[in-house]
C-alpha cells in the first residue's frame, strides 16, 4: 500500500488520541494503537512520505513489534516486556510524528487532495 499523507495523518492522529485519552498503562494504550489505527502501516510503501516523518513512525512501529508478545493467547497480545521509559519514548515519537505531519500539511495544502 502506497501511503498518502492524509491517510497517515488520520491513523497517527487516532493513535495519539488513544494514547492521550485511553485507559490502562502506556503499554496498553500503545498496544491498542498498534492493533488499531497503526495496524496497516508496518508493511506500507513510505516513498511519498517525508523521510523524517517516515523514519520516526517506522522506528516507533519497530520498537512496538520488538516488544510485542502474542501471550497471553486469550487476548490479542501484550507489551508487558516494554518498560515504562521505552513506552514513553514510543508515545513521544508518535506525538512528534503527528506534529511533523501537521507542519507538512500546513505548508503543503495541495497535498490534501
Amino acid at each position: 500500500m502506497n501511503l498518502h499523507i492524509n491517510y497517515l495523518s488520520e491513523k497517527i492522529s487516532a493513535a495519539v488520541s488513544g494514547l492521550a485519552s485511553g485507559s490502562g498503562s502506556v503499554q496498553d494504550r500503545l498496544l491498542n494503537a498498534f492493533g488499531g489505527p497503526l495496524h496497516n502501516l508496518a508493511g506500507s510503501d513510505w516513498s511519498k512520505i517525508d523521510a523524517e516523518i517516515a523514519s520516526e513512525i517506522r522506528t516507533a512501529l519497530e520498537t512496538i513489534e520488538a516488544h510485542y508478545s502474542a501471550e497471553p493467547a486469550a487476548t490479542w497480545g501484550s507489551l508487558a516486556k516494554m518498560d515504562d521509559e521505552t513506552a514513553a519514548e514510543v508515545a513521544e515519537q508518535l506525538v512528534s510524528a503527528l506534529e511533523r505531519i501537521c507542519r507538512v500539511e500546513g505548508l503543503n495544502q495541495d497535498s490534501w487532495d
